[in-house]
């Protein structure tokens, strides 16, 4: 792959993360809101996405040092920690919503 497939990858990659940080930030704000019981469960489920943010922008990191060819190793794992965010993101919302 090329170098503007690597960069527009990386691109896509921002966006998933910017999409998660924002709603990380309305489901914390939701989360003060909420009565002991639920905020447990904002808790909970806000700890999971952090871990899941974290793994995404350790991997983005990753991604930037790699050169041209060797980008194409993290690709899986980074498609797979996309995932797993957007995944968790969902399932938030339907547990919180």
């Amino acid at each position: 792959m090329s170098e503007q497939e690597k960069a527009a990858y990386e691109k896509e990659l921002e966006a998933k993360k910017l999409r998660a940080e924002a709603r990380i930030k309305e489901l914390q704000a939701e989360a003060q809101k909420a009565g002991d019981e639920a905020k447990a469960e904002y808790e909970e489920r806000l700890s999971d996405l952090q871990e899941k943010k974290s793994r995404l922008e350790d991997r983005l990191a990753q991604l930037r040092d790699k050169a041209e060819g060797a980008w194409q190793e993290l690709k899986s794992g980074l498609d797979k920690a996309g995932e797993e965010l957007e995944s968790a993101l969902k399932r938030a919302k339907e547990k919180l919503s």
